[in-house]
């Protein structure tokens, strides 16, 4: 009996040592980043978020790999397909965290993306439609209604617009 006790014992504490928890992850993530070693942080994030979708740092996790994609700082990831995989992860936090203080913004941000670097039109109008819809009066709203008022156009065309509105 003794043995078995031993044995159990020794297995928890083996496997328990062997994975860090989330906190753990999340802590060294966030010091990688503060090192601007992003490939380092982004592999902890991805951790987090495969490991831990349920945990406190998830939705943290996955905004910050969205933004190491939508500001290119993984560099054996081409700028197109940063731009998609950053998409793709803003609206995952938008979707599976509504409740998550940076919700507002990560749907913001893939209207953004999708519009200005992407050139989805349709997608963006969706995107920004739904964030008015669902949050008219957070502080990017007005910038949400200017990207849809504005989409597609060229700063010289905005440009001229404005100077026409001016002068009348």
């Amino acid at each position: 009996m003794k043995k078995f006790f031993f044995l159990l014992l020794t297995s928890i504490m083996f496997f328990s040592c062997g994975k860090q928890n989330d906190e753990e992850l999340f802590k060294s993530a966030e010091e990688l980043k503060s090192r601007n070693q992003y490939q380092k942080a982004f592999e902890e994030y991805d951790k987090i978020a495969k490991d831990y979708p349920e945990g406190k740092h998830a939705p943290d996790a996955l905004f910050n790999m969205a933004y190491f994609y939508q500001n290119k700082y993984l560099k054996n990831v081409p700028a197109e397909q940063s731009s998609e995989n950053a998409v793709k992860l803003f609206r995952e936090v938008y979707d599976k965290y509504p409740s998550y203080d940076k919700a507002p913004e990560a749907l913001f941000y893939s209207g953004f993306i999708l519009a200005n670097e992407l050139q989805e039109y349709k997608k963006a109008t969706a995107a920004y439609k739904l964030f008015l819809e669902k949050f008219p009066k957070h502080e990017l709203a007005s910038s949400a209604q200017y990207e849809l008022e504005n989409m597609g156009k060229s700063p010289d065309d905005i440009l001229n617009k404005k100077q026409k509105e001016v002068n009348i």
